[in-house]
């Protein structure tokens, strides 16, 4: 590792941060650019190093033909093992 700029530590919910409201409405009101080249270019002009390279990554995409699309979401299924339950419906699995 270069350095602890590089590291991101999850939001833990356990460390009781209080937050004051005056930051909070500066923080929401910054509006970000839309497009991720001009995020970079900006991290850029202020000394830091984006975790990405859209430009390049946008070009190499042109220059072969692939096109972005969403990834398609899997659907799990059901395997023979798993037990089916409906614990919110109890009265229905009584034995009467």
């Amino acid at each position: 590792m270069d350095s602890q700029e590089d590291i991101v530590y999850p939001n833990d919910p356990k460390v009781g941060i209080k937050v004051d409201d005056d930051l909070k409405q500066l923080f929401r009101g910054i509006e970000l650019p839309r497009d991720m080249v001009d995020i970079e270019k900006e991290l850029q002009k202020n000394g830091m190093k984006p975790a990405t390279n859209t430009a390049k990554r946008r070009a190499m995409a042109q220059v072969h033909g692939i096109v972005s699309k969403p990834k398609p979401k899997k659907r799990r299924e059901i395997s023979g093992r798993t037990k089916l339950t409906n614990a919110h419906l109890p009265e229905l699995f009584q034995n009467s």
